[in-house]
């Protein structure tokens, strides 16, 4: 299960290479628009070359983008001194670690499962399904329904995403919190990653 949720992460890490956002839209500023470029430009170069398993639209790509620089805000990667131009090769979004705020990395991951840029329901339940091992039927598409609400998994994907090494969301904290939902979905936890 780690490999492929840390897939769909690093497909996420791959296209937030750099960031920035606030309430006043910083996805929409001029400096704004600029990471929102080199966001869809790194994230099409790991498409071209094979480096994801999520295949977003361009109109998708540009949502979550955005979505992404309003997250983090303009000011922040700044401060960070990450720029545009700086946004591919691992110096991006991906070394700010705990420089963030645990409720940026929080909105973060919210960015990447609220649901307003692409199906992020059918695009976690498709990795679940392959890394859940035997499960009932409709248990992967449950789960990731489920666990898109939990702010422990939001935080997870927001931290992972950052460069902080959260493991995998089956373990610690974030599996305590998910409890619930492998209840719910008939999830038998013995065989994941099997």
């Amino acid at each position: 299960m780690r490999g492929r949720v840390v897939a769909f992460v690093l497909c996420a890490a791959c296209l937030v290479a750099a960031c920035g956002g606030s309430s006043t839209k910083d996805s929409q500023t001029s400096g704004g628009k600029k990471y929102v470029d080199a966001l869809v430009a790194n994230y099409n170069k790991g498409k071209a070359s094979g480096a994801t398993s999520v295949q977003y639209t361009d109109k998708q790509i540009r949502c979550l983008s955005s979505s992404i620089v309003d997250a983090i805000t303009v000011d922040t990667l700044q401060k960070n001194g990450i720029t545009p131009a700086k946004a591919g090769g691992g110096v991006g979004i991906d070394k700010l670690g705990k420089k963030l705020s645990q409720a940026t990395r929080t909105k973060l991951g919210k960015a990447f499962l609220d649901g307003s840029c692409y199906d992020a329901t059918t695009e976690l339940a498709k990795e679940f399904q392959a890394s859940m091992g035997t499960q009932p039927a409709g248990a992967a598409k449950c789960m990731a329904k489920e666990v898109i609400a939990i702010p422990a998994f939001q935080q997870f994907i927001g931290d992972t995403t950052v460069g902080i090494n959260a493991g995998t969301p089956f373990q610690g904290s974030v599996k305590k919190a998910l409890q619930p939902a492998f209840t719910k979905c008939h999830v038998d936890q013995s065989k994941i990653g099997a």
